[in-house]
């Protein structure tokens, strides 16, 4: 069976919603080696608040110190088995959703690529922003998940994505969400990912007769390194740029060597081993480091002939925390882009780790997805969604 079919069957499984069979003796295995590090994690906080100050409260210290201890013990087909299945059921049965359940997650299989619909046509009740405006416009944002391109799903943040929609509908744009559900590492090596990141976007162009200008690139984590190599790959092949790209916390350098792996060790909740395993996966190893050497680091400055204004958007918007792990490379990373002429805004967040806009919603969103259809959503709620609202709006104004 060649690679590329087994790729196909795992989308399928996915696509369906389909939870791999569980890894009983890996998982027997990870309790205690989570107990281990847990204990490790606690002496190293306590110590670290001992001996320096810190900008993270006590909490906040502790839960990242617990999840790199438990991240570090966790082997992929673990963390699969944890998180392989999102609560989609659970999230459009939700009163807020349950009457536009049935035009949302609506999936989409081809032999090329597959993915979901996350919504269409979908504007809910905002109400907390006041009179909603009338829809002046329609935009595709074409989401790409993160994951380290060993975890994942095309349906996680599902509240996150849904909320966004909702948002910007308030704005006058009906937002219509297409999330790619690309093949996972290490069944599925570099470049296969970006040939289905391709193969959706010519989908969108081609068959959805979507305008690339009306289309919205969004790179999440790993997935903001698949982006870019996605929009290398359109300039290659003289296709299209999309309208426009956001970039959450980007794995712009998977060499994973910017200074902020240092000096933001204590602060992220990732850790840089888990990365390397997760680099070794995907490109296949050693060998394929050395292969796919000028697809790993995008902080390194472009040529002439292929500066990132050539390649990026016409506007692109990046947000990291500054506690992130990735935070200097995504400055190098944007002062090259910048340089290059690209038109590119990068907003750092104060005291945030990695993934922080959907940590900041998975705190309220059971608030928000029990509100009624027509109830206004207080202020206070989802946040990480205005967040990213705010960079969706930086990119299209005078569009």
């Amino acid at each position: 069976m060649s690679l590329q079919d087994m790729s196909n069957r795992e989308r399928i499984k996915q696509i369906d919603g389909h939870r791999p069979p569980a890894p009983i003796v890996a998982l027997l295995l990870t309790i205690p080696l989570v107990l281990i590090q847990s204990v490790i994690a606690v002496v190293c906080f306590s110590t670290r608040r001992l001996l320096r100050r810190s900008d993270l409260t006590p909490g906040e210290d502790l839960t990242r110190s617990l999840m790199r201890g438990a991240g570090t013990a966790m082997s992929t087909p673990v963390m699969r088995y944890l998180i392989s299945s999102p609560d989609t059921d659970q999230y459009l049965s939700s009163p807020h959703f349950q009457p536009y359940r049935s035009n949302m997650c609506r999936p989409l299989l081809t032999t090329d690529f597959s993915g979901f619909w996350v919504c269409r046509n979908f504007r809910g009740h905002v109400g907390d922003s006041g009179q909603t405006k009338g829809i002046s416009r329609k935009v595709t944002l074409f989401w790409i998940h993160g994951g380290a391109y060993v975890i994942g799903h095309a349906l996680s943040e599902l509240p996150t994505k849904l909320r966004i929609a909702e948002v910007m509908a308030s704005h006058g744009i009906e937002l219509d969400i297409f999330s790619l559900s690309y093949s996972l590492a290490p069944e599925a090596t570099f470049p296969i990912q970006e040939r289905e990141a391709v193969a959706a976007y010519q989908y969108l162009i081609n068959v959805e007769k979507i305008r690339p200008k009306n289309i919205v690139l969004l790179g999440e984590s790993a997935g903001g390194h698949l982006a870019l190599s996605f929009l290398l790959a359109l300039q290659q092949n003289a296709l299209p740029k999309p309208g426009g790209a956001l970039f959450m916390y980007p794995w712009v350098n998977l060499l994973n060597s910017g200074a902020s792996f240092a000096h933001n060790k204590s602060k992220c909740i990732l850790v840089n081993s888990s990365l390397d395993r997760s680099v070794d996966d995907v490109v296949g190893g050693r060998d394929g480091r050395k292969r796919w050497s000028k697809r790993l680091d995008y902080t390194i400055a472009r040529g002439a002939d292929s500066s990132w204004k050539s390649v990026l958007p016409d506007r692109t918007w990046v947000n990291v925390g500054s506690h992130d792990v990735f935070l200097d490379d995504i400055q190098a990373f944007c002062h090259n882009a910048a340089r290059d002429g690209a038109a590119i805004e990068l907003e750092v967040t104060k005291c945030k780790t990695h993934g922080w806009q959907l940590f900041e919603d998975k705190g309220t969103e059971s608030r928000y997805c029990f509100l009624g259809p027509d109830e206004d959503v207080p202020a206070g709620l989802m946040l990480g969604s205005q967040n990213l609202v705010n960079g969706m709006l930086e990119v299209l104004k005078d569009g």
